[in-house]
Parts: C-alpha cells; structure tokens; sequence
C-alpha cells in the first residue's frame, strides 16, 4: 500500500516516476499471466472424471482476481482518458481488460461477479478498443449464463453509482475565493458527466439482453423482474450494512434514473410490470410515513417520479391513512404504454439529479454525500464489521419474490485473504465497507 510504501501525505520520500512505471510493467504482466493460468487450468477442471485434471484446477483464485481488480480499478483513470484522446492509446486495454475478459469468460459458469462488474464499467467512455473487447466478452458470458450476466451488471451500476457519490464535490470554505468557485464548479459538471457516462452504460447494458425489442434468452424474462425490484429495493433502502437507519432517507433515489434504462423490457409483460408496481407503491408508502419524508431532496423525489413514468407505472395516490396502498393499471394506459417501450424513448432524468449547484442550497437536513455501504437483502446474512473488505452478495431471484434464493457468497479482495468463493446461485457479488461520514446524518 502507500502508506507502507512512503506514498502518503506525510512522507518525504516519494516513488520515482521510473519506479512506478516499472511497478506498472509487474503488475500487468502478472496479471497477464495469471489470466492464462485460469484459462488452462478452469474451475470447470474440478467436476472432470480424470484424476489428474481434477488436481490441476485453479479453484483458489481468490488472490489473483482481488489483485487484478485492484490494479485495474486504480488504473481506470488512464482507460478513462481513451475516450478523450483524440488517439487512442490502444495498448492500455489490451493489457488491462483483453487479460481479464478471456478469464471471466473462460470460467464464467463459476465466475466472479464482482470481478466481472469491474471489467463491466468499461463497455463504455473508456474509448472504442476497451467497447470491443467487453462486448465480445458479454456475448460470450450472455451465451453462457445470462441470468449471471444481467447479475453482474447490477453489481457494476451498483458500484460506479457509490463511486459516483463518493466522490461527490465539495465546498469546504464558507467563503471561497473566485478560484475556488471556479474549481468547486469545474468539479461539479465533472461529476455531472459522470452520471450521463454511467446512464449510458446502463443502455447499453439494456441493449444487450436482446434486440428488436425481443429478449435474446426466455431465462431473462423472469430474472429482470427480480432485477428491477432489486434496484428499486437499493434505491429506497437507508439501512447501512449493519441494518441500523444512518443514511439519509431518500439518498439513493436516484439509482432509479439508472435502472430506468431497462424500462423496456418491463413494460412488455403486463404481469411483471404490475408485480413492479405493487412493489413500488409499497416502497414508496413507507418513504411517506417516515417522518423525515418533508426532508427528502426534491431532485430525488423528481428521479422518482421520471421512474414511475418511463416503466408507465401509475403515482402512488396521496393519502394520510396508515393502510398499505397499492395501485391497479387500467387496460388503456397499459397498451398506451405498451406501444411506446423503445430505448431512445426512455427520458433521461440527469437534469435534475445535474441540476444541483451549490451544496449550500441544500436543506440542513441534507448529507454532502450519499452513502458508502451497501445494506443486506432481508434474507442475506449482515456483513461482519470486522472484515473490512469482505463482500456481501445481494440475492435477487429469477422469478417473482416468492421464488428468492438464499444462498449466501463472499468475495474477499483484501491482500490478506487466503480465499475466495463464488457461489453457483444467483447473486450479485456485492459489498462495501467503506463508512463516509458524509453519508450520515449528522447526531
């Protein structure tokens, strides 16, 4: 790390340039190398009736995937860059994504699904090369599993969208300098960016379940309702990993402009999309009785109705009983609806979620960042507290929530785990335990 290194802000000594070049060039030709370890040696290789290929499959690759998942995450900045560049520097994902996609894809039956969301990001803004090699590998894991592939993608939305607002600017001078404004609004259309950046990945995501509006495997027709009521599950929930009522209400409501992106496959089965709004109105209900629901952003409750409308779901009717609400659909709104379901179609709510200029604007009640963990499913197990970088699977079933399965996986990145498994259910290998203080309420 930096720290045991002398990279941090307290040190004389810093790395050299050479030095870290060259640290670079280890880094990518061990993960290089261990990428064709697990392409020769499967963890297919286990179920095999010969003895001897029994012995030789890599099934303990829980280090080799958290190392290169590491080293690729610290170089996203420079895969970034391809996208602004007006010549792409073509070598950057061919060492960095080519290695990685032919392991995932190699072993996608029992692959990784974090490792995978991370190589996910890059489907898009990463430039054209790094687009190639992520959809070649997509059609490949679609082909394999598609239910863990449409899994995988949760868990990259999840994971750039808690990027997205950790990294959330702000202004800590009360009263900054012309400079300092500049910079602070330099910043902010930055991070504007990255959200549009992130919704795009969404469509394309979307995109490639299927084309010409018709789903490319029927396994995906039930896994999406779980998707959907998954991500709807995050964006209303405020429970920190611990289960304990931390985050700010209504903080991650604007997840749901991301998840609008797959609207249209929705809004083609009539059963499902009434699952979803029976779901969403129960959701919503309980964000109306809590009793700082008058403090929630209006720009979140603005995503929230963009939701609603882009998957044609009715509004929640405003009422002050205490008796659980639901709404039907008519049969005209349904075929109204039904009849305008194509991706370009669907509103992009960024205005509003961009829309936000100032943090001093702000309700008092307001956290400056959202939130940095990610809760427990009901039927998940909690993340311990103790292992910081362990990683809790959210389960989300391929059929309606009577259907859940429980199993239960973890994904441990830290350098000095031993392990790593991946279970063969549908999971989402998803969790962190970074605490922001800016994703609290304040006592």
């Amino acid at each position: 790390s930096s720290d045991e290194h002398g990279d941090d802000d307290t040190t004389v000594a810093k790395h050299s340039d050479d030095q870290i070049s060259f640290a670079d060039y280890v880094q990518i030709a061990a993960g290089r190398t261990t990428a064709d370890l697990r392409m020769l040696f499967p963890k297919e290789l286990s179920d095999a009736e010969s003895p001897l290929l029994r012995a030789v499959a890599l099934q303990e690759d829980g280090r080799l995937v958290g190392a290169f998942v590491r080293f690729i995450s610290a170089k996203e900045h420079a895969l970034r860059d391809n996208e602004m560049e007006m010549k792409e520097n073509k070598s950057m994902p061919q060492s960095l994504l080519l290695p990685m996609g032919r392991a995932i894809a190699n072993n996608w039956a029992r692959g990784n699904r974090r490792e995978a969301g991370v190589f996910l990001r890059h489907i898009a803004s990463s430039g054209p090369t790094a687009t190639s090699i992520v959809t070649c590998a997509v059609d490949q894991m679609k082909k394999e599993d598609p239910v863990r592939m449409l899994e995988s993608q949760m868990a990259s939305l999840r994971q750039s969208y808690e990027n997205w607002v950790e990294e959330e600017p702000d202004m800590d001078n009360e009263f900054p300098s012309d400079e300092e404004m500049k910079e602070f609004e330099e910043a902010e259309e930055s991070h504007k960016e990255q959200f549009q950046h992130l919704e795009h990945r969404a469509t394309q995501f979307s995109k490639k379940l299927g084309v010409f509006g018709k789903l490319s495997d029927p396994k995906l027709r039930p896994a999406l309702n779980g998707f959907i009521r998954e991500g709807v599950r995050f964006s209303f929930s405020n429970l920190d990993s611990n289960g304990e009522d931390t985050l700010v209400l209504g903080s991650r409501l604007s997840f749901l402009s991301i998840l609008s992106k797959y609207a249209s496959w929705i809004k083609k089965d009539k059963q499902v999309k009434k699952e979803i709004q029976s779901f969403m109105d129960e959701k919503e209900f309980e964000l109306r009785r809590h009793e700082e629901f008058e403090d929630v952003h209006v720009d979140d409750l603005a995503a929230l109705a963009a939701f609603r409308k882009d998957l044609g779901l009715k509004n929640l009717p405003k009422t002050s009983s205490n008796v659980s609400v639901t709404s039907e659909l008519d049969d005209d709104q349904t075929m109204d609806d039904e009849a305008s379901d194509g991706l370009n179609e669907l509103q992009s709510p960024v205005a509003s979620v961009s829309s936000r200029t100032s943090k001093a604007s702000r309700a008092s009640s307001r956290a400056s960042s959202r939130v940095s963990s990610l809760p427990a499913l009901p039927e998940g197990d909690k993340e311990s507290p103790q292992d910081s970088d362990s990683d809790e699977d959210s389960h989300f079933s391929a059929g309606s929530s009577s259907n859940k399965r429980t199993s239960q996986t973890q994904n441990t990145y830290d350098e000095n785990s031993e392990e790593e498994s991946d279970s063969d259910e549908s999971s989402l290998g998803l969790g962190y335990s970074q605490k922001s203080k800016k994703a609290r309420r304040s006592k």
